[in-house]
């Protein structure tokens, strides 16, 4: 199951230990032909999506909020409608704050949609009823977070890299499922799966084997860029308002990192999230009284506590410190989220 932002928000460091990095290889052989997840997974997703486009039904992408999430359906969505589905038959679905698609309102919400085929990106998994309550839908989950076989909704079909390091993000997956699909798809789609996995990833992220050679995109695009454009398209989510649509529009349309470079929606939400980071980030810490926690409160719409509590962990300097946490007690009414 993915972790929820209701309980607390997981470190990018503890998830690059698991998701791509050395750390991940478990026992360091080398990947086998199921790479980047199961052959017959991948192959049985492809069945899925070209039935989906030739039967021109109403369909649900669901992504969820970060780069990778974005950026897997954004591939999703492109692959669609290069192979004939119009995209006035396909629908999008935002997750709201604090929420996930196992929520009774937001499967209401997507059952309100009507969908024939839904596509659930990013979002991790668990056993849970059908994504939507409608009788014979299709559902694909494409994610990478940790999940058992039998940790999926009911009647859905899957393919997770999660069993198969180093583990590939979810764009990437979906890029690598996608890209035989149709001959433009490397064209329109390359720099996506590139953006996703930076986003996870990190920034510095080096692109050896088993994962695919993206030096092209790259060298085209500039690592700069690219990784300026993760940061923007992460910005929205973590304002005040949650705009995670605005995200999801500035990507939808973008033909390349560039265009969202001087989208004004990404780039004011970044004014904003760093300007309530400044605001933030000169509480002092409280520490326990043994010294080996420091805590800092907030109190902040907007998500900046995982950002304050990584900037704090690089300046505490204590040989009997272990611990630094933010307290964000504004982020989601009634709660506490730690990061």
């Amino acid at each position: 199951m993915k972790r929820l932002a209701s309980s607390f928000t997981e470190s990018q460091s503890s998830k690059r230990a698991r998701i791509g990095s050395p750390a991940s290889h478990g026992s360091g052989e080398a990947p086998g032909a199921n790479w980047p997840a199961k052959k017959e997974e991948i192959e049985a997703a492809r069945r899925l999506i070209l039935e989906c486009a030739t039967a021109k039904s109403r369909t649900l992408i669901v992504p969820d909020k970060d780069a990778d999430g974005l950026a897997s359906g954004s591939i999703l969505q492109r692959t669609l409608v290069l192979l004939g589905l119009p995209s006035s038959l396909i629908t999008t679905h935002l997750v709201r704050r604090g929420n996930n698609i196992h929520d009774p309102s937001e499967r209401t919400a997507m059952t309100k949609l009507s969908p024939s085929y839904v596509f659930v990106l990013d979002q991790g998994s668990r056993r849970s009823l059908p994504v939507v309550n409608i009788s014979n839908h299709r559902a694909l989950i494409i994610d990478h977070h940790q999940a058992a076989e039998d940790e999926f909704p009911s009647g859905s079909q899957h393919v997770t890299a999660c069993n198969f390091p180093p583990i590939s993000t979810s764009a990437l997956l979906t890029y690598l499922i996608c890209r035989p699909l149709h001959p433009a798809i490397e064209q329109q789609c390359a720099w996506l799966a590139v953006l996703g996995t930076h986003g996870d990833l990190g920034t510095n992220f080096k692109w050896q084997p088993p994962f695919p050679d993206m030096g092209v995109v790259l060298k085209k695009y500039t690592r700069k860029r690219i990784n300026d454009a993760v940061s923007l398209i992460n910005a929205p989510r973590r304002t005040a308002a949650y705009n995670v649509h605005a995200a999801w529009e500035a990507l939808t349309e973008a033909v390349s990192p560039v265009d969202l470079l001087a989208n004004k929606a990404l780039l004011a939400a970044r004014v904003e999230v760093n300007a309530e980071v400044e605001r933030c980030t000169h509480v002092p810490p409280r520490f326990s009284s043994d010294g080996r926690v420091a805590v800092l409160r907030m109190n902040s719409k907007a998500q900046v506590h995982p950002v304050i509590a990584t900037r704090w962990a690089g300046h505490l300097k204590s040989a009997r410190l272990e611990v630094v946490m933010a307290a964000n007690e504004g982020y989601l009414e009634g709660n506490v989220n730690f990061s």
